[in-house]
């Protein structure tokens, strides 16, 4: 496993510990290989959304994690 993916099972193992059922996140539009690399983990595609930062607006894609 790469350090992102095992960053990722660590944090998901720690949500199931916790009794969470499902958690999501959220990657910038343009940013293709995050939304690739949580696509190809299991993440859904759930949501669009702007977000505002320091006067700039981006868009982002939520993607849903069912654990």
């Amino acid at each position: 496993l790469g350090i992102g993916r095992m960053l990722f099972e660590k944090a998901k193992q720690a949500l199931t510990e916790l009794g969470y059922k499902q958690f999501q996140t959220y990657a910038l539009k343009n940013n293709i290989p995050a939304v690739n690399f949580y696509s190809a983990i299991g993440g859904i595609k759930i949501a669009t959304r702007d977000w505002t930062h320091a006067g700039e607006t981006y868009k982002e894609i939520g993607l849903a994690f069912y654990i």
